[in-house]
């Protein structure tokens, strides 16, 4: 029996980059979120100090212009 391990980083950000094409640029802050909890960042917004299991309120003072 053969079993597969694959990793993919941020795939729900791609996938959601992928359906709002329009978000997909190197200074776009766009974060998953699930709830009220940050999942995944994209990288301009990892540069603004948002994080992955942050409350969203926190990440919004961090980066207040943060797309969700």
């Amino acid at each position: 029996m053969a079993v597969a391990c694959v990793f993919m980083p941020r795939f729900a950000l791609g996938c959601e980059l992928v359906q709002h094409p329009e978000l997909n640029t190197k200074t776009s802050t766009v974060a998953v979120v699930d709830g009220r909890v940050v999942q995944e960042v994209s990288p301009a917004a990892g540069r603004y100090g948002v994080r992955p299991g942050q409350r969203l309120q926190e990440a919004f003072s961090f980066c207040p212009y943060l797309m969700t």
